[in-house]
């Protein structure tokens, strides 16, 4: 009954569902062939990237948050998804512009500060200006490589990235730019279609007013200014809560319409944490929302019909808690620096310059007009951390970057970077690099200053608690939350990384799991086996996909595979080689054993392998007389473990329990398991059809060892999306030593077929005793 509701539901209520579905609605009005991808389930999918963004959460944060229980759904991608954290270095500037221009375009320190003077026009620019981030954009474009986000959508970004859609990103806010992106035609459709979303919208919008009132009193309690604390109201509003639903809408969107990459830009607590301080209640509170948001945009991505999305979420830099330098010492930065600079350079014969001072954050840069001479910098910049407390100092010279300290360290960059940076700094060698280029900049000051060095207490020269842009460990320290097939998840990585595996994503190609798949089997002196009932490669979407298939495979990095119901040259599934398709993707041996063949049509089980195997046996299993149903095999193939010989038997049983019962029968006969030719470790795995109360499973039991009782009791197996009973099994002789058992219910397999994985970990004696004498 059960198998007759779920395939029913895939068959006609889902699809009905999804046809009527808000989303669905919404994409055939946007339809515009130039962007939308096709919906078709009998061919692959093109692979498509949602990037989600959450602006200036140190990876510290993050795993506090994950810890504190604030973010559910990033937890459950770590624990069950099998995600990986890792460690983003910015890069410097540690601000959204330059990661951003290094990731959308492959250029490093693409600019000096988030303001600073232009070259052109010597005025002072902040990326926050339309114009500033479309002149600028245009000129990294010109500088860098194809555009990250090529024919997708981009949110709240400050570069547009080659997104064909835009949406309030700074560079994309120009007069002419907007006036070109508005449709009113498409109004009153959308508006009608997302009614019940604005509405949740101002709702939500006036409980965080109600909030942010209450908070505004308890910072000012606490020594804030009110007026300051009653302006943000409107903008953790507007940030936190109706731009952050307005992305998940559009994004969810672009996902059902089938754009190929997806950028979004969650800035609620990049905004909180500067205010209170990237480690305050004030600024996780935001977490939880953002956290929601993601899971609603993933699960957009994991239905859509035009793409095989994957989600990769990172922080583009983290933060440093400040100390605000005017609190600290009673006077502005620019009224500091010109108090020194009036008496350093009042011994000149000549006139002084005019000094302008642009610091908006830990970093700043001071420029003369005309330029300060060398000899005047270098005083310059030593009074500067002698007599205005200024932590630290650069200044470019010849030979490289001299550095000073208010502590009275000085030295050179890059080779003096631990005594500046620490020697426990994590990305020190990069940081130091990283530090000359931004002195390097053409549009960078004569001087420019820092508010951090090893041992000091961050400054920000700015009023906020929280502050980035220099080379501090937690401001440069972003994350990553990669899935696990990743080739740079779980690593440190800075933006040019994690641009190139975005673009090699993108690319769908033969061996795009073969080395992922391998890559802890060589490490480990354990053996991982998977048996996995395919459902001929349909996803309970009604998807035909063996990619995915092997995607799923490759997530659980097993050394050998048992696959039932496999397709071979069959017109249901477009004459492919399903058995040999999935092994060539996972860089596999195939041995394939049909169950029936009907003309060139076959259909069976099949085992893979990284290791050596041969053929032992393949053949038919007794069937119900005198109505026979649908045939029944197994395969039997013997694999070299690297001297110890493995026998591994799979097969798929019937659906009828007489006939199940006369299966295992003839399977514990002489041709099978009572076999002179079986002898050494053996396993017998697959889809029994039968659950751990049948007679079947009752024979085999008492033959071998149910390799899942290692865990107690053992998860559900099918189907897929509501697991209830467990049919797939993997018994095992005696002298396999049983180490761990796992039902695998990832996102990926929930959809891939309607029966979930299987994955054992055992140990052979002969790696055993290896692993000893080593």
């Amino acid at each position: 009954m059960i198998p007759r509701v779920d395939r029913l539901f895939m068959k006609h209520l889902r699809p009905l569902r999804r046809w009527f579905s808000r989303r669905e609605l919404a994409a055939r009005v946007m339809s515009d062939t130039s962007t939308v991808a096709p919906d078709d389930t009998s061919s692959e999918l093109d692979p498509g990237l949602v990037l989600i963004q959450i602006d200036g959460l140190p990876k510290r944060e993050l795993e506090r948050a994950i810890a504190s229980g604030r973010m559910p759904f990033l937890r459950r991608l770590l624990e069950r998804e099998r995600f990986q954290l890792g460690t983003f270095y910015s890069g410097l500037p540690a601000t959204t512009p330059a990661v951003q221009a290094e990731l959308f375009y492959g250029v490093r320190t693409a600019v000096p500060a988030f303001a600073f003077r232009s070259r052109r026009t010597r005025e002072t620019v902040e990326m926050l200006e339309p114009e500033v981030g479309a002149l600028r954009e245009s000129a990294i474009a010109q500088a860098g490589g194809p555009p990250l986000l090529e024919g997708g959508s981009a949110y709240c970004d400050v570069f547009r990235g080659g997104a064909a859609e835009p949406h309030f990103c700074v560079a994309s806010l120009t007069f002419r730019a907007v006036m070109h992106r508005i449709r009113p035609w498409l109004w009153p459709a959308l508006t009608a279609l997302y009614l019940p979303t604005a509405l949740r919208v101002l709702a939500l919008a006036a409980a965080e007013m109600l909030v942010g009132f209450g908070e505004a009193l308890l910072g000012w309690s606490n020594g804030e200014k009110l007026k300051s604390e009653f302006e943000f109201i409107h903008k953790r509003v507007l940030v936190g809560v109706i731009l952050r639903e307005w992305m998940v809408a559009g994004a969810r969107l672009d996902a059902t319409r089938g754009l190929p990459v997806i950028h979004v830009n969650f800035l609620g607590y990049d905004e909180k944490a500067h205010r209170r301080g990237p480690d305050s209640a004030f600024a996780h509170r935001s977490l939880p929302g953002i956290d929601q948001a993601i899971r609603r945009i993933a699960q957009a991505a994991r239905r859509s019909r035009r793409r095989e999305y994957e989600v990769w979420i990172y922080a583009d830099h983290g933060q440093e808690r400040t100390t605000q330098y005017e609190h600290q010492f009673g006077r502005g930065i620019d009224e500091a620096v010109s108090e020194v600079a009036t008496r350093v350079l009042s011994l000149r014969p000549q006139r002084p310059p005019k000094l302008t001072t642009i610091a908006l954050g830990p970093i700043g840069h001071v420029y003369g007009d005309p330029p300060l001479d060398e000899s005047d910098c270098g005083q310059l910049a030593e009074a500067l951390v002698q007599d205005a407390d200024v932590p630290v100092t650069y200044l470019l010279d010849d030979r490289g970057v001299k550095f000073w300290t208010r502590t009275g360290q000085k030295g050179r960059l890059p080779e003096d970077a631990q005594l500046l940076l620490g020697t426990d700094h994590p990305q020190l060698d990069d940081v130091a690099d990283d530090l000359v280029a931004l002195c390097r900049h053409p549009e960078a000051g004569q001087i420019v200053i820092g508010g951090w060095f090893t041992g000091s207490q961050p400054l920000s020269f700015v009023g906020e608690n929280g502050g980035h842009a220099g080379p501090g460990p937690h401001e440069t320290g972003g994350f990553t939350l990669l899935p696990p097939d990743t080739p740079v998840s779980g690593q440190t990585v800075r933006p040019t990384e994690l641009r190139n595996a975005v673009l090699s994503r993108m690319v769908a190609h033969a061996d795009r799991w073969s080395a992922v798949c391998g890559s802890a089997s060589t490490r480990r002196d354990t053996v991982r086996l998977l048996t996995y009932n395919v459902h001929g490669c349909v996803g309970t979407d009604g998807r035909l996909s063996p990619r995915r298939i092997a995607r799923a495979v490759a997530e659980c990095d097993p050394d050998i595979v048992a696959l039932q119901e496999l397709d071979v040259g069959r017109r249901r599934s477009g004459m492919r080689d399903q058995a040999r398709e999935i092994a060539d993707l996972l860089g596999m041996i195939c041995e394939f054993h049909p169950s029936f063949r009907f003309e060139d049509e076959q259909y069976g089980n099949a085992v893979l392998s990284r290791f050596p195997l041969r053929l032992v046996s393949a053949g038919a299993l007794p069937q119900r007389v005198p109505q026979p149903a649908e045939p029944r095999g197994a395969l039997w193939v013997e694999i070299d473990m690297g001297g110890q010989m493995l026998q591994v038997i799979t097969t798929h049983l019937g659906l009828n329990g007489t006939e199940r019962l006369r299966q295992v029968e003839a399977l514990l006969g002489p041709e099978w398991f009572g076999s002179p030719l079986l002898s050494g470790p053996a396993v017998l795995c697959g889809d029994l059809n039968a659950g751990s109360r049948s007679m079947p499973y009752r024979r085999l039991a008492a033959r071998l060892r149910d390799a899942t009782q290692t865990n107690g009791r053992p998860r559900a197996t099918f189907p897929s999306r509501w697991p209830v009973v467990r049919i797939d099994h993997v018994f095992a002789s005696d002298d396999i030593e049983l180490i761990e058992t796992e039902v695998v219910r990832t996102t990926t397999m929930v959809t891939a077929s309607d029966h979930l994985p299987l994955l054992v970990e055992f140990r052979l004696p002969i790696l055993e005793h290896k692993t000893g004498e080593a």
